[in-house]
């Protein structure tokens, strides 16, 4: 069951490419591009992307509809 989705996250992976404040919020804007040159935009909360440790340039899946996790430890 494990490798199977590690073969789903690693098939979605995206790479972060900028993460922009998200106005009179705590929250923040992520974006992602795939494989495929598409960007997708995901708003996330402050203390999960400091906990994730996000940061431009890291790899990434989407496991749930809007719910990014790391394909990198840190």
């Amino acid at each position: 069951l494990g490798a199977a989705k590690d073969k789903r996250l690693s098939e979605n992976m995206m790479e972060i490419s900028r993460i922009v404040d998200v106005p009179g919020s705590t929250d923040k804007f992520v974006y992602t591009v795939d494989k495929n040159g598409e960007e997708k935009e995901y708003r996330m909360n402050e203390k999960r992307i400091l906990s994730e440790k996000f940061s431009v340039g890291d790899r990434v899946a989407e496991e749930k509809e809007g719910y990014l996790v790391t394909l990198e430890s840190k």
